[in-house]
């Protein structure tokens, strides 16, 4: 009898890891079709420091900075249920090809996605990636089915960056606002 508790106990432990595991596929499918908007961000510049003879007075400039967006791009595509869901833990926004170095300087960036659907409702994420490093940065929106609330259409997408970089001893030397995506798009009906 008690062999028979322990495979019960075994069976329904299964079952219950089957149900649980197949929660992605119960709420979107097998697959979703998805919306990825992509933007690359650089702050080129330079930093020069010069120097005097007389006194040994080395004065310094405040760097140049030049913050410029490339790469805009707007897809479709399918994922699985599982990509979907676990894209969602860490918001829907996400940074990637971080590279260089912001030494003691400060750059605050403010990143705003307005999306108007067809039904002119509208969807904003705001996010701020402190972490950036400032050059070589690529950041990407997906936008799936709990996001775009299952409408079809042609959809508007406003994507605003707010840039401010403060120099220790020269104050703020750029703040800024770049919109480098102002575009429709058509999400088709499945």
């Amino acid at each position: 009898m008690p062999k028979k508790k322990v495979i019960g106990g075994i069976i329904a432990a299964a079952a219950l890891i089957s149900v649980i595991a197949l929660i992605p596929v119960f709420m979107y499918g097998v697959s979703v079709n998805a919306t990825e908007v992509e933007i690359g961000m650089s702050m080129g510049g330079s930093t020069s420091t010069s120097s005097i003879s007389v006194s040994s007075i080395e004065v310094n400039q405040a760097p140049s900075f030049n913050p410029e967006t490339s790469g805009e791009d707007v897809k479709q595509r399918a994922i699985s249920a599982y990509e979907y869901l676990f894209s969602k833990f860490g918001g829907p926004a996400s940074i990637s090809e971080q590279s260089g170095s912001v030494g003691g300087n400060y750059v605050d960036i403010q990143i705003t996605f307005n999306l108007t659907t067809p039904s002119n409702k509208s969807v904003v994420f705001e996010f701020s990636p402190q972490d950036l490093n400032a050059e070589g940065l690529k950041v990407s929106l997906l936008l799936g089915p709990d996001e775009l609330n299952g409408e079809t259409g042609t959809f508007h997408l406003e994507i605003t960056i707010s840039i401010k970089i403060t120099v220790t001893g020269f104050g703020t030397i750029v703040d800024e606002t770049l919109t480098p995506v102002n575009l429709d798009f058509t999400v088709p009906a499945a």
